[in-house]
């Protein structure tokens, strides 16, 4: 540190040494985000258009005009599992409610086969392996909603309106319930 005082000579200084904390005091740990958060204003999601297990298109401009959820797992995650295993086990009240789905898998092409081992009982929601580019544009998109530019967890579940904007997030599970009574709210 260096000390100027008005006619003198600057003069340096040793910073202060901080005190050393005692041994039972343990640093604060940063906050984890909350497991919903309503966005104050939708937000417009990136457009995608992939193949699902069964071969068949499922893109998100087909998901118009009614609120859709937006379901990105991992195989390797132990709470991913969780949550398309709750989202396939809703998805008729979904569909009932008008609500689309589509959970889309975060792998490299090379797990493929995992995604369809993980995904072999799910017959009442499309599953889709995302690309890199619509795997990092909803990486960007979930650092572009929040504050602090949060990483995209997995699973992260996006409730988006009729027009195909973000309303809600979810992350870690996948809560039908919540996710019925939240899509009339929006």
């Amino acid at each position: 540190r260096l000390r100027i005082e008005e006619g003198g000579e600057p003069r340096s200084e040793p910073y202060l040494a901080l005190p050393a904390l005692p041994a039972d005091v343990v640093p604060p740990t940063p906050a984890s985000p909350p497991s919903t958060s309503w966005l104050f204003e939708p937000f417009p999601a990136p457009d995608f258009s992939l193949q699902d297990l069964g071969g068949e298109e499922r893109s998100l401009s087909a998901l118009r005009g009614r609120p859709a959820v937006l379901l990105f797992w991992a195989t390797e995650a132990p709470p991913s599992r969780a949550a398309l295993e709750a989202l396939a086990a809703g998805g008729d009240a979904l569909a009932q409610a008008g609500i689309g789905a589509v959970a889309v898998a975060v792998a490299p092409p090379e797990d493929v086969p995992k995604v369809r081992a993980a995904a072999s009982g799910v017959t009442t929601v499309p599953v889709a392996v995302a690309s890199r580019e619509v795997a990092l544009g909803y990486a960007i998109l979930n650092r572009h909603l929040f504050m602090n530019r949060q990483d995209l967890q997995l699973p992260t579940a996006f409730l988006l309106d009729a027009e195909g904007r973000v309303a809600k997030v979810y992350r870690d599970r996948v809560d039908v319930p919540q996710i019925l009574g939240d899509a009339p709210t929006i």
